[in-house]
């Protein structure tokens, strides 16, 4: 069996009610910015990085942790692909400006009140960020 394990960075980016997401063009299902960290790099530096890869029309500036989950894709037996995420809260200094420099990408601000409406993956964080952005708790999600 191929194992292979992600260790990735992701940015939390608010605009009002609404956080900006990212999805391949063509596909309908959703998920944060951001992506992996290098062997050697931390996981700021990394968010940082991507921010800079992917996007175009704003600075960023990278915040506090906001949260931490494990991801299983498939089951235990034959999974072949995990990943484990921190989740970073990031302000966008002009928000209303972000768009791709990837072809393959897009980014969209979606009201937080209609995640659950979305095909998020994963899919856990549609609550547990409909959460965080009520009360501020710390997104926790850790595979049983």
């Amino acid at each position: 069996m191929n194992k292979e394990f992600e260790i990735l960075s992701r940015a939390v980016i608010i605009n009002g009610d609404k956080v900006l997401l990212a999805n391949v063009k063509g596909k309908n299902w959703y998920f944060l910015p951001g992506g992996h960290v290098e062997f050697g790099e931390t996981a700021t530096n990394a968010l940082v990085r991507e921010l800079e890869e992917e996007t175009i029309g704003s600075t960023y500036s990278i915040g506090e942790p906001i949260g931490f989950f494990e991801n299983i894709y498939g089951d235990i037996e034959s999974s072949r692909h995990q990943e484990y995420t921190i989740l970073f809260a990031v302000n966008a200094e002009t928000p209303d400006t972000i768009a791709s420099k990837e072809e393959k990408l897009e980014f969209k601000f979606h009201n937080i009140a209609d995640l659950s409406s979305l095909d998020m993956r994963p899919d856990f964080l549609i609550k547990g960020l409909t959460d965080w952005y009520e009360s501020k708790t710390k997104l926790l999600s850790v595979e049983k």
